[in-house]
């Protein structure tokens, strides 16, 4: 199922972000819309649409320690947001993101944090629960103020422990008190909350990071210490064939559903980073998961993903449709620029004063540069400035009008059948 870390993160625009914001464009410039069960699936950040807990968990960039006895995660990377938790002096983190002098990191157990109980149902594990919604927001307190922004959000099949917190009362409609619907869990394995990063330490070279991380979890002795996961994921492990799947007579592994899956999920998150995706390929995955047979869970997960891969399809499709009309366009307007060329070197056409007039090409053969004017679709002189006044390259593509004096032709030249003419002066008429 899928996970989104931390949908108030503002990240910068990558070239794969500009291409969707194009495509997205164009699907409003065309009149053409996604399907809103296709936008609703989209998640915010690039973690892997469809994936479980146990594998969209954001790559961990260092382990760092508390520094300070007045440390304090934050929902937001500002001091005047909500604390989420204030960490003793020494505790590790695992920090996912940096960013103007702030860290997004996670400590060892997961913070205790609130997540709405419609949203839950319990399962036969004592204080593990299912969520059994999409986009379930994960937040400090338990309420939904504007200023209790979520730091993460949980997808249908992914499981919590409760912590044990009690939730304030609640009041009904009639003004009496009842019991609030709040759930206290422990927040997933690569859920993170902001913190200054001057209240955190690099650890000493001598240190090994993931022992003291699994020691600091050992240590906790409570049964968060161990990450849930995803129940689609812990029910397709149990009853995973031995060696990842079954032999064929040449003795050959073939995948099992769930390995399939993780690679389709794999190959569509790396499609929505890339400029150029190759969805052909993710969608031959996702068709080779129907033919194991796959249990009602993955097919599940199969149906979601595929809803994001077609939006995917469709921005690619509206790409491709607009650089085609960008590209006809602009030969359209290069078309145009050579027939007004053209058109101004047939006789009668006045030259403003100028002694010569055309476009200015650059040319380069065995080695030497050399520039021509033309007019009318024919070569009429090359061109130098031997007063080193103007620089010749900056005038290629451009309509010119000249002043200056015809010599005779340089004896290395390549153009040599061409009279040579010494520009004093030079006018741009018409830009390319």
């Amino acid at each position: 199922m899928k996970l989104i870390q931390n949908l108030g993160l503002a990240r910068p625009m990558t070239g794969a972000g500009v291409w969707t914001c194009l495509c997205l464009f164009g699907l409003g410039l065309f009149g053409l819309a996604l399907p809103a069960q296709a936008l609703h699936a989209i998640p915010s950040n690039s973690l892997g649409m469809g994936t479980s807990l146990q594998e969209s968990a954001p790559k961990v960039l260092s382990t760092r320690r508390i520094n300070t006895d007045r440390a304090s995660f934050r929902n937001l990377a500002s001091e005047d947001t909500l604390v989420i938790s204030t960490p003793k002096r020494g505790t590790l983190i695992h920090v996912f993101q940096e960013r103007a002098g702030w860290q997004r990191a996670e400590i060892p157990g997961g913070f205790p944090v609130w997540v709405h109980g419609r949203f839950l149902r319990p399962t036969d594990q004592k204080d593990v629960w299912e969520v059994i919604g999409d986009g379930v927001n994960v937040r400090g307190l338990p309420n939904s103020s504007v200023n209790n922004y979520p730091i993460g959000q949980l997808y249908r099949g992914d499981l919590v422990r409760a912590a044990g917190g009690v939730p304030p009362m609640e009041e009904d409609a009639a003004g009496a008190e009842t019991e609030s619907e709040w759930l206290n869990v422990w927040s997933p394995e690569g859920f993170g909350a902001w913190i200054k990063a001057d209240q955190t330490e690099a650890l000493a070279e001598t240190e090994d990071a993931d022992k003291l991380w699994s020691a600091a979890l050992a240590a906790l002795g409570t049964a968060n210490a161990q990450p849930l996961g995803n129940k689609a994921a812990t029910l397709e492990a149990s009853s995973a064939k031995p060696e990842g799947g079954d032999k064929t007579a040449t003795g050959e592994t073939v995948p099992d559903a769930a390995e399939l899956l993780r690679k389709a999920q794999g190959l569509l998150a790396a499609a929505r980073e890339a400029t150029d995706p190759d969805l052909a390929a993710v969608r031959e995955v996702y068709a080779e998961i129907s033919a194991t047979n796959p249990s009602a869970i993955i097919q599940e997960m199969v149906q979601k993903d595929l809803v994001v891969l077609e939006a995917l399809e469709k921005m690619a499709r509206m790409h491709a449709e607009l650089e085609e009309l960008r590209l006809r366009k602009q030969r359209e307007l290069q078309q145009r620029q050579r027939e007004i060329w053209d058109e101004s070197g047939r006789p009668g056409v006045r030259t403003d004063g100028h002694d010569r007039l055309g476009v200015l090409e650059r040319h380069v053969r065995n080695g030497r540069t050399t520039f021509v004017l033309r007019r009318g679709g024919h070569d009429i002189c090359e061109l130098k400035c031997s007063s080193g006044r103007y620089d010749l390259n900056l005038f290629a593509g451009f309509e010119i009008g000249l002043r200056g004096s015809i010599e005779e032709a340089a004896s290395d030249s390549p153009d040599t059948a061409l009279p040579l003419f010494d520009a004093t002066r030079i006018q741009v008429v018409a830009r390319p």
